[in-house]
């Protein structure tokens, strides 16, 4: 569900909004998404640390409220600024969760198993990559341009109650 919402919001629709809703041109959009990939790099060198103090499973769902929340800022903001702070806080949320996630993976599983789990992590991740953009450029285009962010916080939401269930 994180490569779903990667490639669905981030890969496809948030640069169409931030285009044809929000009348970005192309330049401002990259500086947005590099806004994203240096809140990225950041949560990434952090994330072990941050798991480790707080728990795996605090961390992740903290960061997937994060996410959550940068998503719901993209609908509401107006200003190149604070798009910018989206962007960077939406990246931190989504690096600590793809970095964090695969420290918990590799601790919940046999050693005689993890390279396998790792490997079919990766292949869900490829899988989400390629079905990803389907469901949320049809929302977009179908239910209205804000909808996929917040069927993205509704994915978000269900995996942080499967997080608190989860032995």
């Amino acid at each position: 569900s994180a490569m779903l919402i990667t490639q669905g919001i981030i890969g496809t629709v948030l640069t169409l909004y931030l285009n044809q809703v929000m009348k970005l041109d192309l330049g401002l959009i990259g500086i947005v998404l590099t806004a994203r990939t240096g809140g990225y790099i950041t949560a990434t060198l952090s994330a072990d640390y941050l798991s480790g103090k707080f728990g795996r499973r605090r961390t992740i769902m903290a960061a997937m409220l994060i996410e959550g929340a940068a998503f719901c800022a993209y609908t509401v903001i107006s200003r190149f600024d604070l798009f910018l702070l989206a962007g960077t806080i939406d990246g931190f949320g989504e690096g600590i969760v793809f970095t964090s996630l695969i420290i918990l993976l590799s601790e919940a599983v046999p050693s005689h198993v993890r390279g396998g789990s790792i490997g079919l992590y990766r292949t869900a991740m490829d899988i989400g990559g390629f079905v990803g953009p389907v469901p949320f450029l049809f929302a977009f285009d179908n239910l209205g341009a804000a909808s996929p962010f917040f069927f993205s916080i509704a994915i978000l939401a269900l995996n942080i109650v499967l997080l608190t269930t989860m032995r």
